[in-house]
């Protein structure tokens, strides 16, 4: 994926055109790998293709919605930054899901949006222990944030 947008902004409309039909295509055929590339190029807008963070969500929706806990994420992120209108519900719930399918940082990010949305610091610290538990970077240091923080 990173390949895909370093590669891109280089390439003409036509091999533009060939790579997003190739991965349309892909897609159809329940790839979620297709389905991030997808909502990468339209969550940036790759010339001529305009930014359209709903179309990319919807990419990311699809990825989720076969399994795809890298797109759980991304959608998760995409509503609890508020790039598309939702209720706190659908980050959490994204978040959530993310993490339950094994998207790590989505247990860090989940704690960090129930103290800021929602001053949950048992469920944050509920998570953030799971994280140290699977040995992800910077779980220990969130939790003695989180712990600072309350008192």
């Amino acid at each position: 994926e990173t390949m895909l947008m370093t590669s891109l902004p280089q390439a003409s409309a036509e091999e533009l055109r060939y790579v997003i039909d190739g991965l349309e295509y892909e897609r159809s055929q329940g790839n979620a790998l297709a389905m991030l590339g997808l909502g990468t190029i339209y969550e940036n807008g790759v010339k001529p293709v305009p930014q359209d963070v709903s179309k990319a969500a919807e990419y990311y929706l699809d990825a989720a919605a076969v399994g795809s806990a890298e797109g759980m994420m991304r959608v998760a992120m995409i509503y609890c930054d508020g790039l598309i209108p939702a209720p706190d519900l659908e980050c959490f719930y994204f978040l959530r899901n993310a993490a339950e399918f094994g998207h790590l940082d989505a247990l860090l990010i989940l704690a960090d949006k129930l103290v800021e949305k929602s001053d949950d610091f048992e469920g944050a610290k509920t998570y953030i222990e799971k994280a140290i538990l699977l040995g992800v970077p910077g779980a220990e240091k969130a939790l003695r944030v989180i712990l600072q923080s309350r008192t």
